[in-house]
């Protein structure tokens, strides 16, 4: 059963690695929204109090969760801070952030 977790983990940081990697690559998070950034935070969040409630620290699940939350920091960076291109985009990302 064990090796099913383990896959499953896997599984869940490689989803989030790939659309971070294309975060990074594009500079933005467009696409994504607001509700599955929040909606993901509040699952990291509860996951790691239950893991740690139920199993301790087990490597596996907390090296997953981990994974994960490396994965969220880069998606949500970008989704709320967009990489500028060059300086004349710069006043326009400042105005709509202010």
């Amino acid at each position: 059963m064990e090796l099913y977790g383990i896959i499953a983990s896997l599984c869940f940081v490689g989803g989030t690695l790939f659309q971070a990697v294309k975060c990074y690559k594009d500079g933005h998070a467009k696409g994504v929204s607001h509700g599955i950034i929040w909606t993901l935070l509040l699952g990291f969040i509860l996951m790691g109090i239950h893991i740690m409630t139920k199993f301790g620290w087990d490597l596996a699940l907390m090296g997953s969760l981990i994974g994960q939350i490396i994965c969220f920091m880069v998606i949500a960076r970008y989704k709320y801070w967009e990489r500028v291109k060059d300086y004349s985009d710069l006043k326009d990302v400042i105005d709509k952030h202010l």
